[in-house]
């Protein structure tokens, strides 16, 4: 409607003649004669109250009022002669107002009609966005309430194969169990996934199930972890894959294997603490006599037997260890080659993110590391307990590390993870750093056995006695250092590591005879007999120098087997 509108009037024309005819009457009214009576009438602060109380303050009310009247008659004469002097000028502004008026109401129908179709389209949008807006809450409800009867209904069917997988579990052999069980497990794990992601609260039929469910989960855990305890005892790998996939269908392969991991080192300390426990050895005869069973050997003969069942002991608790890392490496090859039948991952990856394939022997390099230390912790504990098996390891250190670095190259040899196996150096070095404290005490042992050896030479003796060091006191004294090196022959590194530790000690045979020789006059003078003084400097010459051939003989041995220093 706005398109139709009449062309709009000069406005601009009318309003610039209006403000002319206002400006020449407000210019008569403040310029008749200089009145200024009048002309107060047009300022701009005009106040009526002042006038009225000017007028009567000064009491001239009626003057005030002839001159009002006369002044309104002064302008309305003006005023007519302005209309007559301007009579068709202002009858065109009267016409232009009757068209501005015209316009005027043109537009007002036209917003009127405008606001008119605003409510129609409000109306029109509004019911149609309103109808879409309760559909779209209503279908979002029915799709939740779709999604809550989807999951009720599928949780049902997976509890009835559930329960008919755990009924064909009971009844068929090992190997259908585990199966049978993996199929059950893979439900259960599902049932748990729609539980958790859809809000299931409240709903009798599944608050009525959830006891059960768990009640399964419990069942089928402790079925498996006994399979898998078993399988992984008796080195079955198969049994090891198919107890293996139950909990991986249950989602807790690594609670698992690490399970299985700590079944196998709690095993390898019992052989430990059984090989090593004194309350069994000897017989229920001896016990009166060394005052309790366990305490010790009731003499020399006792305590060779003793020690001779300990080693037989320990050399039967080396092939349990090695036991132990037979079934780890048989649970290494499965978690190496058993992939998950959907995602076809190596279990070996989904037990660890950053393995590289069938070849990663970590693991199992891992447990070896473990398997050691546990070993040797329990070794320890058993020293401490009882004091001859603490002699027993200290003295005869160098035995129980060569046995423990057998059992290193028989692993390395069977392990088939490659040319060089599944350990190598690097688990070889962890095991003879787990052996420290023992490897201390032998060497501190071996010292001191030298040490004391040494200062015996050179203690007073009776009197009458051979004058200086004799043959026989440098045997003993060969005697021990030869058996401190003897012991460690078989084992270079060891070896080394003895002999640099019988030095220090031989070094204080060297100073002790150096405190013994006098350089006097006395012993540079020739006579028809001997003097104690040169008897005693001659014999001590005899023993420094059949000391260092025996030592030369013992170093030529050590050489021969493989120590350098």
């Amino acid at each position: 409607g706005v398109s139709s509108l009449p062309p709009s009037p000069p406005s601009a024309t009318l309003l610039s003649e209006f403000g002319h005819t206002r400006g020449a009457v407000m210019a008569m009214i403040s310029g008749s004669d200089g009145d200024d009576m009048l002309s107060q009438f047009v300022r701009a602060d005009f106040d009526a109250k002042e006038l009225i109380k000017a007028a009567v303050r000064k009491d001239t009310i009626s003057d005030d009022l002839a001159q009002l009247r006369q002044g309104i008659s002064v302008l309305e004469n003006q005023l007519r002669e302005q209309v007559v002097s301007h009579h068709g000028r202002l009858i065109e502004q009267v016409a232009q107002a009757k068209d501005l008026e015209a316009l005027t109401d043109t537009v007002t129908d036209g917003v009127a009609r405008l606001q008119t179709s605003l409510v129609s389209v409000r109306s029109s949008i509004r019911e149609p966005f309103e109808v879409v807006k309760s559909k779209t809450v209503q279908l979002e409800h029915l799709q939740a309430a779709g999604e809550i009867l989807r999951a009720v209904i599928r949780i049902r069917d997976l509890s009835d194969k559930l329960e008919r997988h755990m009924a064909q579990g009971d009844v068929k052999g090992e190997a259908g169990a585990m199966k049978e069980l993996a199929l059950a497990a893979g439900h259960l794990n599902e049932i748990r996934g729609i539980m958790s992601r859809a809000d299931l609260e409240g709903i009798d039929e599944l608050e009525s199930r959830r006891a059960w469910l768990d009640s399964t989960d419990t069942q089928i855990r402790a079925r498996a972890t006994q399979a898998l305890t078993d399988a992984v005892q008796m080195r079955q790998q198969q049994e090891i894959a198919n107890a293996l996939q139950v909990f991986l269908a249950l989602g807790a392969l690594p609670e698992a294997v690490e399970r299985a991991e700590r079944e196998m080192l709690k095993l390898a300390r019992n052989a430990v603490a059984t090989a090593l426990d004194t309350s069994t050895l000897g017989d229920a005869s001896d016990e009166k006599a060394r005052g309790g069973r366990g305490k010790g050997p009731a003499n020399a003969t006792a305590a060779g037997a003793w020690k001779a069942e300990l080693w037989t002991r320990m050399e039967a608790l080396m092939d349990a260890l090695a036991g132990k890392v037979s079934q780890a490496w048989n649970l290494q090859r499965v978690l190496a080659k058993k992939r998950d039948p959907q995602t076809h991952q190596l279990l070996l990856e989904v037990l660890d993110s950053e393995a590289r394939g069938e070849r990663d022997t970590r693991w199992f390099a891992a447990f070896w590391g473990k398997l050691m230390r546990a070993a040797v912790e329990q070794m320890m504990q058993a020293a401490d307990r009882a004091t001859f098996v603490k002699g027993l390891l200290t003295a005869d250190y160098p035995r129980l590390r060569a046995l423990l670095l057998a059992l290193w190259l028989t692993t390395r040899r069977e392990s088939d993870a490659g040319r060089n196996g599944a350990v190598g150096d690097a688990e070889r070095s962890e095991m003879l750093a787990a052996l420290d404290a023992l490897q201390n005490q032998h060497l501190t042992r071996a010292g001191t056995r030298i040490t004391e050896s040494v200062n015996a030479l050179f203690t007073a003796k009776p009197q009458g006695s051979p004058v200086g060091l004799q043959a026989a006191d440098i045997a003993s004294l060969l005697k021990i250092v030869s058996a401190t090196a003897q012991g460690s022959r078989a084992e270079p590194e060891l070896a080394a590591l003895v002999a640099r530790k019988a030095a220090g000690a031989l070094a204080l045979f060297v100073g002790r005879c150096a405190e013994i020789t006098k350089d006097a006059a006395e012993v540079r003078t020739l006579s028809a007999s001997v003097s104690n003084a040169q008897a005693r400097n001659l014999a001590v010459y005899s023993a420094a120098a059949q000391l260092r051939a025996s030592i030369e003989t013992i170093e030529a041995g050590a050489r021969k087997g493989g120590a350098v220093e």
